[in-house]
């Protein structure tokens, strides 16, 4: 999905649902403390937390607002480098739409099985973040060349297992939900490589 913002143009990549994504706008802009629902507030700040302790994180601007998509979230970049995240507020306040959602995307095999279902996004994202082909520095170009050997790698597996329709769409999206199944899902030779990438380009600083 992409928005222009003046004369440079910001690209956002979201997690879809099945219905698709194309948030245009954004209101009722809130910090993570103000997601109403306290259960899945303190799931999503957990699930920053371990990133940060596992994998380390940028000073980044993580916010809930309402979007006019379908998508769970989406993380935005401009001019090569990271702008935020933003998660859909549908569904990040009430963990009850959020579980059923998320819960039924991973049982229709949409999306990567992991065990925390309101984690998952907010890792997703977060690994977004840790690596995109819309970030322009150095580390990022060389990461991207074992990351798209991986994902081509991956694609002629036939034997891989608990991963979502959603991971084929593209590089990004399988290199998220394979750093969030990392997390959260069964371990395997592409969750392991992809962590030896992370520390090798120390794509969390």
């Amino acid at each position: 999905m992409g928005k222009n913002s003046g004369g440079s143009r910001t690209v956002s990549i979201g997690v879809g649902t099945k219905s698709g994504i194309g948030a245009t706008h954004e209101a009722n802009i809130k910090d993570l403390s103000k997601i109403k629902d306290p259960v899945l507030r303190k799931e999503v700040i957990a699930a920053v937390e371990e990133f940060s302790k596992e994998i380390g994180i940028k000073s980044i601007n993580i916010k809930v607002a309402d979007t006019n998509g379908s998508e769970y979230a989406y993380t935005t970049f401009k001019g090569g480098k990271l702008v935020g995240i933003t998660l859909n507020s549908k569904y990040f306040n009430d963990s009850k739409v959020l579980i059923k959602a998320k819960g039924g995307d991973m049982a229709s095999g949409w999306s990567t099985k992991t065990s925390k279902v309101m984690r998952h996004t907010m890792i997703h994202e977060l690994g977004h973040a840790t690596w995109s082909t819309l970030l322009s520095e150095a580390k990022y170009k060389a990461a991207g060349k074992e990351i798209r050997k991986m994902y081509r790698a991956w694609q002629k597996d036939t034997k891989k297992t608990g991963y979502g329709t959603y991971s084929t769409k593209n590089v990004d999206e399988f290199w998220a939900e394979t750093v969030a199944k990392s997390f959260y899902g069964k371990h395997d030779k592409y969750t392991t490589n992809a962590r030896a990438i992370i520390r090798k380009y120390n794509l969390g600083k």
